[in-house]
């Protein structure tokens, strides 16, 4: 693995971590508060439990338009890597080529 894979390799790795943990810890927020006893307009729980279901849903906005690009990212990559590396992988013998003297 080349020296300029690493870096972005754990960068995305710890966004994915990051984006994980985030999400269930709303999620647990939202379970474990879910049944509070509401003060009504002013509830500082009703508000943290809106702001934690906001952050699920653009989470998994974020989470799904990541993955879409990374798919893509990876197939271009692949697709391209596989037609270069198909004519360094071909020789005489795997192309069946016949040298007549």
């Amino acid at each position: 693995m080349s020296d300029i894979r690493k870096p972005v390799k754990c960068l995305a790795e710890a966004l994915a971590v990051f984006f994980i943990v985030i999400t269930l810890f709303s999620s647990a927020y939202i379970i474990m508060e879910s049944g509070h006893e509401c003060e009504g307009e002013d509830c500082h729980i009703c508000h943290m439990i809106e702001v934690c279901e906001t952050i699920i849903m653009h989470t998994g906005g974020i989470l799904i338009t990541f993955g879409a690009f990374l798919v893509s990212g990876l197939s271009i990559i692949l697709l391209v890597n596989s037609h270069r590396l198909s004519y360094i992988n071909n020789t005489l013998i795997s192309l069946k080529v016949r040298i007549n003297d």
